[in-house]
């Protein structure tokens, strides 16, 4: 088979620059053996514009928002299926200090966040302290829009379903072959697994577990997000379902859910919520975080047809719409990435570790 790009992985990073690649015309092919527990697969699909305790932006929030709704509303006619929903997340604040930053920020810049209706949220929920409405904020159907791209992948003929093995790659001058596939290049999007990726397991990663519950709500209106000291997410498409998590594990034996965190997680809601719920499923994974918080894009240094998309952390949904598109018009038409998603950041780091 002979392809334009291979491309490793196909969670939202690798669906979604499957999607920039072959919408430029590229012919792709797509690697990925479907993990039930991917954090793609595990995520709430949440996007928000400001990030913690004191209510900061979000990296990039600003140039991100417009791609967001431009490139999930480009699927979306493309699939006739809707993937993305606008919503806004209520933060009832766990100490009074946050209290306190959220006043002042309020009183001098009210971009992104606002005064909660607090006698309406006190029939649903206990909360000692005030709270904070977040808008806009977006969720991605994950579900939805990962099987839609798959299917689409799979009818082209571009799909193989297995765990992608590192030693049947050969590299040669002017592209690359895979068993029985030769591409121009070959990007990985593998997310945690790129820790024994040979080109680039010397990047400064910082691995995480992430645990959620799946909840039945009946009563709760689903007209918005809740947080407390995790997040509350309607599940798009379902009538009562809800997302519960999630925590941040950096010491963890394996990537499989923990009796521990249902035990918290259950009794933490019970606590918070008012309204009665069942717990319908529990779900883990291990996210592929990076140092400093900014994701690895681009080319290896010595190994110019080699390259990486991944490091997305969280922020996957927000992030990887830009950078799928930055990452496109870099290898179509040459142009920058932002040099600080770029992977020539590390280009030092990348050659001495590769002799």
């Amino acid at each position: 088979m002979q392809t334009d790009f291979l491309i490793i992985g196909q969670g939202v990073a690798g669906s979604l620059l499957y999607h920039a690649l072959t919408k430029a015309g590229a012919a792709c092919i797509v690697i990925d053996d479907n993990k039930a527990n991917s954090a793609s697969r595990v995520a709430a699909g949440l996007i928000n514009p400001v990030t913690g305790r004191r209510l900061v932006k979000s990296w990039m929030i600003d140039e991100l928002i417009p791609i967001v709704k431009r490139k999930y509303a480009e699927i979306e006619n493309d699939y006739q299926l809707k993937f993305l929903y606008e919503t806004e997340l209520t933060w009832h604040i766990p100490a009074i200090d946050i209290v306190q930053a959220f006043e002042k920020r309020l009183a001098t810049q009210t971009d992104f966040v606002g005064q909660s209706n607090l006698e309406e949220l006190r029939s649903y929920f206990n909360f000692p302290f005030s709270a904070a409405d977040i808008r806009p904020c977006f969720i991605v159907d994950l579900q939805l829009l990962l099987n839609s791209i798959r299917e689409r992948i799979k009818s082209s003929g571009q799909l193989v379903t297995e765990k992608f093995e590192y030693e049947f790659l050969n590299l040669e001058n002017h592209r690359v072959q895979y068993k029985d596939v030769y591409a121009s290049k070959i990007i990985f999007c593998e997310g945690s697994a790129a820790i024994q990726n040979p080109w680039f397991r010397q990047l400064p990663y910082s691995l995480n577990k992430g645990e959620a519950l799946i909840v039945s709500i009946d009563g709760l209106p689903r007209t918005r997000i809740y947080k407390f000291r995790q997040t509350l997410v309607p599940m798009p498409a379902t009538q009562n379902l809800w997302w519960y998590g999630s925590n941040y594990s950096w010491e963890f034996e394996d990537d499989r859910p923990t009796k521990q965190y249902a035990d918290s997680a259950e009794r933490e809601l019970r606590s918070w919520l008012k309204l009665p719920f069942s717990v319908i499923d529990h779900k883990a994974a291990i996210r592929y975080a990076t140092i400093e918080r900014r994701p690895f894009v681009g080319f290896h240094p010595e190994y110019s047809n080699v390259g990486i998309f991944n490091g997305w952390g969280t922020k996957g949904c927000s992030l990887a719409p830009y950078f799928a598109e930055e990452f496109t018009q870099s290898v179509i038409n040459n142009a920058p990435i932002n040099p600080e998603g770029d992977i020539k950041r590390f280009t030092k780091l990348l050659v001495s570790q590769s002799r």
